[in-house]
């Protein structure tokens, strides 16, 4: 297993991306809907408030389990997230092209 602090460095890395892609579509893009861009920016951030919170509080410590249960969950939350705001990012995209 993974130690909570290269979790969280996925999570700070994983997030920071998306919003570096979002500011990157608001600088290139003229007709850039700068509010969804923001939007997603901030649903990320508070995803990876959520994330790093539950990294540092693991549910039952005492059965490794459980604890190789919680951080995969996260994991998978994770991962969830961050496609849900590539693909709000990619409609951006696509509208702005068109």
């Amino acid at each position: 297993m993974a130690n909570i602090r290269g979790i969280k460095k996925d999570i700070d890395f994983l997030t920071s991306q998306v919003v570096v892609d979002c500011f990157q579509y608001i600088k290139h893009f003229e007709k850039a809907d700068e509010k969804a861009a923001y939007k997603i920016v901030e649903s990320v951030m508070g995803l990876r408030s959520e994330l790093r919170k539950r990294a540092n509080h693991p549910d039952g410590k005492d059965k490794p389990v459980l604890v190789k249960k919680h951080f995969s969950a996260i994991g998978k939350d994770l991962l969830s997230g961050c496609d849900k705001a590539y693909e709000k990012l990619g409609k951006l995209i696509e509208k702005g092209e068109k």
